[in-house]
C-alpha cells in the first residue's frame, strides 16, 4: 500500500483497500457513493431515485436527519421495484451501513457500465478528487484563509453550497492572490471532475 499505488493504480477497489488504512469519514464515503449513483441518473430517471442521491448529500453534511433518509430510501426502493429492480443500488446512497453501501454501489456501477474501464477510471478519479493524496497531509497557512476579509472560504463556501465545483478555477484564482504557493491545491482546483467533497474545498471549509 504505497503512494504509487494510490496514484497509478486503476482499481478503485483498491484505491478502498488503501484508504481502510487512513479511516476515511463516513461522510467522506457516502459522498462517494452519492457521485457513483448521481453518474447513472438519466434524465428521465424516477424522480424517488433523484431525491434519494440528494438525501444521501444532505445527510453525509448533517443537513437531513434519518427520518428523511429512511423515508428516501423507502421511496428509492419502491422506485426501483416500480420498473422490475435493476436500479435498486441507487439506494445506497442512503443506505445506513456505509462500507457495505459503498461495496455495492462501486459493484454495481461496474456491472451496468457499457464501458467498465472507464467506470474503474472514472471511480478512481472520484476517490482521488474526494481523498487527494492521503499519503501527503495538505498544508494550509492561516493568511490564505484571512485574506481580503477571508474571501478563500467565503469563495469556497458559496461553490460548495451551490454545488458550483465547475467554478473551482475561480477559487484558483483567489488562492493565487491570497499568497498561496501549494502548487498541487492550486492546480487541483484548475482541474476538472469534482464532486460534493473535493479535498481542496474541503480542507479550505475544514470538512473531513
Amino acid at each position: 500500500m504505497t503512494e504509487f499505488e494510490w496514484l497509478a493504480h486503476g482499481d478503485p477497489r483498491r484505491l478502498l483497500e488503501i484508504l481502510r488504512d487512513v479511516n476515511p469519514s463516513d461522510r467522506k464515503m457516502r459522498l462517494f457513493i452519492c457521485a457513483c449513483c448521481r453518474a447513472f441518473l438519466a434524465p428521465t430517471a424516477d424522480e424517488r431515485l433523484r431525491e434519494a442521491i440528494d438525501v444521501g448529500e444532505r445527510y453525509a453534511d448533517g443537513l437531513a436527519d434519518k427520518a428523511e433518509r429512511d423515508a428516501a430510501l423507502a421511496a428509492a426502493d419502491q422506485a426501483s421495484r416500480a420498473v422490475g429492480g435493476g436500479i435498486l443500488w441507487m439506494g445506497a446512497a442512503v443506505a445506513a451501513n456505509v462500507p457495505a453501501a459503498a461495496a455495492a454501489a462501486m459493484t454495481a456501477a461496474l456491472d451496468e457500465a457499457a464501458d467498465p474501464a472507464a467506470e474503474r477510471f472514472r471511480q478512481c478519479a472520484i476517490l482521488r478528487d474526494l481523498f487527494g493524496n492521503p499519503f501527503r497531509p495538505r498544508r494550509l497557512e492561516a493568511a490564505w484563509l484571512r485574506w481580503n476579509d477571508r474571501a478563500v472560504p467565503r469563495l469556497a463556501r458559496a461553490l460548495y453550497d451551490d454545488g458550483r465545483f465547475v467554478d473551482l478555477p475561480i477559487l484558483a484564482d483567489a488562492l493565487e492572490e491570497a499568497g498561496c504557493d501549494d502548487a498541487e491545491l492550486v492546480g487541483h482546483c484548475r482541474g476538472d471532475g469534482h464532486v460534493r467533497g473535493c479535498w481542496a474545498v474541503d480542507l479550505l471549509l475544514g470538512q473531513v
